[in-house]
């Protein structure tokens, strides 16, 4: 007991917001949706999960880059990745050792729960389960493995016993059970424990609020491998507990239940919230209706940190709306999520970055009001957790959309130089938004193209196409050769620069061997390469010629073919009457944008 009381004492002493992610976003070990590490929750509420379903509406266009390339500016598509809090029960409890588990013990603590025993022995039972499940997946898995269905044992409290420390006790092993164990949330859904849990948040007792609302949150969360590309039927059992929140009005309960609690309670509240509204568009409605984002601004300016984080991830996700959007830009929600990058926590950076990113996606009009958060986000490239790179770059990439100031200011702060350190890393997702942010960057914008030429970053950025048409990320290779194009706009130097890599080459081999079954983002990506063959020829005479060695058994049959698109056909003809006239005939490639007609 001694030894135990020690390792408890030691593993208080290290508590606190688990700062930073490894995104898994809304938290993913380490990614977008927003995930926030289901396993982990927060000490004093549960886990969140960041981020909108599916990816976000371009706003605006791409300044200057192929028409299509706006696709592009699509908000982050999940939620975050974070590494777990330090969620520890309060007080001496039985934490069961390994070796225990490791030979039964996890059948026997559920057995410890069942209704025909004492009180104090369910006590034990729901203390340990609680204790060896917080954030611990190994263990979730263990009790969802369990033959003795200890979820059902669980929800069966929560109906039968009338103590409300027993009920409270339940919930807490509820949601520690259920933080990153997809089929412990099913089974809690599938025994009624949903309905029960909402029905808690009505009680007098703070406790027994703070705990129900901290079940719920994970319990209706949806599982970042169950998203709507899967169709399974693991996505269809966790929608359910969805669907069972609005038959018992639960979105209603937990607004009211923020609104009105005591500090604890209104963070529980709202990170229970924030994973309703990720994956459903009622609920976001229900919630901009009563108000929600004004008090989940409130809590940004008031509250701890453990409670800003989840007010951010909520609004994270109730952006996917564009009414939503815009009751953040009038409510002044903005500054506050500009605080957040440059004074939250760690975790709470990361997520204020992916909010931003989301909003001036939906809002050009915010990009304004982000330029202050620029030097934050250009040093939140440099950080440790993926989430927080992810998210930086993806915000400076939709700041830097038409928007001059926001350019020069990204110049400022050393930003060519850090996004260029991303996308030589390498890292998939991290890299291709970085060189979406470069792109856009550098589009019109001369001491951009400049600070990149210093930078050598066409080399890089050629580097990426090196294994030719389809070896790369697609959306990759788009964003280098985008970023490719607008260097080359109305520079002779980095055009003769592409030239002496070889670049013109690299070009021409990644566009496909066979145009006849392209698919619609092979021809996208067969788009921004022709824009980019025919910028970086406008003022270099010698990569006229050099195209004109490469490029004609192309020519032919892309201008021919009935299977590419016609937009597609019209850049071919634009690079086929310049190699004709001997010149760009004075059509120029201005700016980056789509070549003329």
């Amino acid at each position: 007991q001694q030894q135990q009381q020690q390792q408890q004492l030691q593993a208080s002493m290290s508590m606190g917001p688990s700062v930073h992610m490894s995104k898994k976003p809304r938290y993913e070990e380490a990614s977008h949706r927003p995930v926030l590490n289901s396993a982990s929750l927060a000490s004093n509420s549960a886990a969140v999960m960041h981020g909108g379903r599916g990816e976000l509406a371009p706003v605006g266009e791409l300044t200057n880059i192929p028409s299509h390339f706006e696709a592009l500016l699509d908000a982050p598509a999940g939620a975050p990745d974070v590494a777990p809090n330090q969620w520890h029960p309060g007080g001496v409890g039985l934490n069961p050792p390994p070796i225990f588990l490791a030979v039964g013990g996890m059948d026997k603590l559920i057995d410890m729960m069942r209704l025909q025993n004492d009180h104090n022995t369910q006590a034990q039972g729901l203390v340990a389960i609680y204790e060896a499940c917080a954030n611990n997946p190994a263990n979730q898995m263990t009790l969802s493995e369990s033959s003795r269905q200890g979820m059902l044992a669980m929800v069966s409290l929560l109906k039968h016993v009338k103590r409300p420390d027993l009920k409270s006790k339940a919930a807490q092993a509820i949601a520690a059970a259920c933080g990153s164990n997809a089929s412990n949330r099913v089974e809690v859904v599938r025994a009624g424990g949903v309905e029960v849990l909402v029905e808690m948040l009505a009680s007098p007792l703070a406790s027994m609020q703070e705990h129900a609302a901290n079940a719920l949150a994970n319990v209706i969360k949806v599982s970042l491998d169950s998203k709507p590309e899967s169709g399974t039927e693991s996505r269809l059992s966790e929608l359910e507990g969805l669907h069972q929140l609005e038959q018992h009005s639960g979105m209603e309960a937990l607004i009211e239940t923020m609104r009105w609690g005591p500090p604890r309670v209104k963070e529980a509240a709202t990170a229970a919230l924030a994973n309703a509204m990720e994956d459903s568009a009622k609920n976001r409605k229900k919630f901009e209706e009563a108000g929600g984002i004004q008090m989940v601004l409130s809590l940004l300016r008031s509250g701890d940190p453990h409670a800003q984080e989840n007010a951010t991830t909520a609004l994270w996700n109730t952006m996917v709306d564009a009414s939503a959007c815009a009751q953040v830009v009038e409510l002044k929600g903005i500054p506050l999520l500009v605080q957040q990058v440059l004074a939250g926590t760690e975790t709470g950076q990361e997520l204020a970055a992916g909010a931003i990113w989301k909003a001036c996606a939906n809002n050009p009009a915010i990009q304004e009001q982000v330029r202050i958060a620029i030097p934050g986000l250009v040093a939140l490239l440099g950080a440790a957790a993926p989430g927080a790179r992810h998210h930086a770059a993806g915000a400076l990439r939709s700041a830097c959309v038409d928007c001059q100031r926001n350019k020069e200011e990204l110049h400022r702060c050393g930003g060519i130089q850090a996004l260029l350190r991303l996308i030589r890393d390498g890292e998939p997702k991290i890299s291709e938004q970085a060189g979406a942010a470069l792109a856009n960057a550098c589009a019109n914008c001369a001491v951009n193209q400049k600070a990149a030429r210093d930078a050598k970053a066409m080399e890089v950025l050629l580097s990426v196409l090196e294994g030719g048409h389809g070896s790369t990320g697609s959306e990759m290779i788009e964003c280098s050769v985008s970023a490719v194009r607008n260097l080359c706009a109305d520079s002779e130097e980095q055009q003769a620069e592409l030239g002496r890599l070889r670049g013109l080459e690299k070009l021409v081999s990644c566009l496909p061997s066979n145009v006849e079954d392209l698919s619609s983002r092979s021809m996208q990506l067969t788009e921004y390469i022709l824009g980019a063959i025919f910028t970086a020829c406008t003022k270099c005479p010698t990569n006229l010629e050099t195209l004109r060695c490469i490029y004609k058994d192309k020519a032919g049959v892309l201008r021919e073919s009935k299977s590419v698109s016609e937009e597609v056909k019209r850049l071919a003809g634009c690079i086929a009457n310049m190699l004709t006239e001997g010149g760009a005939g004075g059509a120029g490639g201005g700016g980056g944008g789509s070549p003329p007609p």
